[in-house]
């Protein structure tokens, strides 16, 4: 079973999750955003735990866990950039093809395997969410922002993932306890 307290002296691989929801001005060009909500985790995934029966449910639980504040039930588009630097793009069903892409991938990845001392590199999960605003509702949300706005959302969304981790953890010791008694 995952354990988000795993060993790193497994070999395997750091899976990187990226949550992002921002707003955009509806013209292309502009590289201004407003930030919604942004949260990152690294989970080191055991290789045997990939090549498990159990993989598409730790990841569905590693998705859980990143609290993603929209619906993956609905069309995505998966953008893949392989170790290999080949790109392809295809839009994904629903929540459930999401996770068998995600392990696609990560099997596809067994030739290069790392120890926790490899922090150069992970597969990174990037789920991102952009709503597109029209230029002058944007740019008068925009100007009303304080300087450090998207700072202060991303430490904010960052801590409430932080927090869950936290309690989950607990509940997972909690739960090993209670196990170990029964024994």
């Amino acid at each position: 079973m995952f354990d988000i307290n795993q060993s790193f002296d497994i070999v395997g691989f750091p899976l990187k999750i990226e949550i992002i929801v921002k707003q955009r001005p509806s013209s292309l060009a502009s590289p201004y955003y407003i930030l919604k909500h942004q949260t990152e985790k690294t989970f080191w995934i055991p290789y045997d735990d990939i090549f498990s029966n159990n993989a598409p449910d730790i990841i569905s639980k590693i998705i859980f866990l990143m609290n993603v504040p929209f619906s993956l039930d609905y069309q995505l588009k998966w953008r893949c950039i392989s170790y290999t630097y080949d790109e392809t793009v295809a839009i994904l069903e629903n929540r459930d093809t999401l996770i068998s892409k995600t392990l696609e991938f990560a099997r596809s990845m067994k030739d290069c395997p790392s120890l926790p001392s490899d922090k150069d590199w992970s597969m990174t999960l990037s789920i991102t969410k952009v709503t597109y605003l029209p230029d002058r509702e944007f740019m008068e949300k925009y100007n009303n922002m304080e300087a450090h706005y998207n700072f202060e959302v991303w430490i904010k969304t960052q801590r409430e993932l932080d927090s869950l981790i936290v309690v989950l953890q607990a509940l997972q010791k909690e739960l090993s306890s209670d196990q170990e008694d029964e024994i």
